[in-house]
């Protein structure tokens, strides 16, 4: 058994024309098990109780200038996690609490070269991390980016898109210097239809919590890195629209989690090996009128994984292969309301069966009250569904609702 809270209260004003600020707080906590519940650590069974508390600030300006092509962000971003394990430990609990913060800059200028378009900027993030039980362990990350993008219009039906980033990489474990290239075409066939091509190298980095922990695993977790190649055709005709792609993603070092320790519950971050995954995804849209509109979407690939460390390396299935989704929304005058359904089927095999399939129905409905404020409600897992977030047996919130209330000045 188990139970949770989640709070959440911010804030959004625009400070001028130009400049805006950001204040989100948010906390929560869940616990799972109790006084009653028995847990077996190795031979013995304990009473069980685990409580997960989560607080996060995010706070930030952005600069969006109206003549001079300079967008511009400063951002703070602070987590604290506690986690508190009463079915490992005697007399007391486990703690793996920790401090997380993050501090970001950002900043682009845009270059308009008669039909074709310069984008540059530098970013800078720079990440901390302090374990609370363990003073000692501390650790930093500063990353520093120059970024480009290039839009040449070739002629009125074909434009290409360059795009690089280099990265220069301050890490506790191993630093890296890298430079992704994405390369983007579009292709006007005629008036409706167009062809687009997308070809992209990503990158990325263990977070730094993940060295630290019962089971470190600093000095062996290694960047996940690899290419991602999309095409796809695009029609639009009168009013409705329907897209049709085709991907393909090619990885190694791919960051995930190791199964659970059979002593602790135990979960750490580990690289899970090669992974690919070959799809096709289609999209259909269809505004029926001004007040109603819906939308179809089915895709299928094959995720798979494989330990090239393993005594025998095979390719086994590390996802769900079916992924469909479906909406209807409805407007007039100052309502709005909208179901929408999304599906995930063919799961992967673990811990002796198939992962469940995972089906959510969202109801969301919007009403202006005034030209300033705004009441939304939003009911999620409407059928009560007990799905599967993960192959882990983490299970959704059960069918649970919300009021929003939003005032802009």
């Amino acid at each position: 058994m188990g139970k949770g809270q989640k709070n959440r209260a911010g804030i959004s004003a625009a400070l001028t024309d130009e400049i805006g600020f950001t204040f989100i707080y948010q906390d929560g906590n869940i616990t799972r098990g109790s006084n009653n519940d028995a847990k077996k650590v190795g031979s013995v069974y304990k009473k069980y109780n685990y409580r997960y508390d989560d607080k996060r600030i995010t706070t930030g300006l952005t600069y969006n200038g109206k003549y001079n092509g300079i967008k511009a962000l400063v951002g703070y971003n602070y987590r604290r996690t506690e986690g508190y394990d009463f079915a490992a430990a005697t007399p007391g609990p486990v703690s793996s609490s920790a401090d997380l913060s993050s501090y970001i800059g950002d900043v682009q200028k845009t270059w308009n070269l008669g039909k074709n378009t310069l984008i540059t900027g530098y970013s800078l993030r720079r990440e901390n991390y302090e374990n609370l039980v363990t003073k000692a362990n501390k650790a930093h990350r500063t990353s520093n980016a120059i970024y480009l993008s290039y839009n040449n219009v070739f002629s009125d039906k074909f434009s290409a898109t360059l795009g690089l980033r280099g990265e220069i990489i301050d890490d506790p474990v191993k630093s890296e210097n890298i430079l992704n290239p994405q390369f983007q075409t579009l292709y006007k066939i005629n008036d409706t239809t167009s062809w687009y091509i997308n070809i992209g190298k990503a990158f990325q980095m263990p977070t730094v919590d993940s060295y630290y922990g019962k089971k470190a695993a600093a000095g062996t977790l290694k960047p996940e890195e690899g290419w991602t190649y999309e095409t796809g055709i695009k029609k639009i005709y009168d009013n409705k629209s329907i897209k049709l792609a085709v991907f393909h993603m090619d990885f190694e070092n791919k960051i995930g989690w190791s199964d659970k320790d059979p002593g602790t519950g135990e979960q750490y971050a580990i690289n899970k090996g090669d992974f690919r995954n070959t799809g096709i995804e289609a999209e259909f849209t269809h505004n029926v009128n001004d007040k109603w509109r819906y939308s179809l979407g089915i895709g299928y690939g094959n995720p798979e994984v494989k330990d090239p460390s393993a005594a025998n390396p095979k390719w086994v299935q590390d996802d769900g292969r079916i992924d469909a989704s479906a909406s209807v929304f409805y407007s007039i005058s100052k309502l709005t309301s909208g179901l929408t359904y999304k599906y995930l089927g063919d799961r992967e095999y673990y811990g002796g069966h198939d992962v469940p399939s995972r089906s959510r129905l969202t109801w969301n409905t919007s009403y202006d009250l005034t030209k300033n404020d705004n009441i939304t409600l939003t009911m999620n897992n409407l059928l009560d569904k007990d799905n599967y977030s993960n192959r882990y047996g983490n299970l959704d919130l059960p069918y649970n609702w919300k009021i929003t209330y939003t005032r802009t000045f």
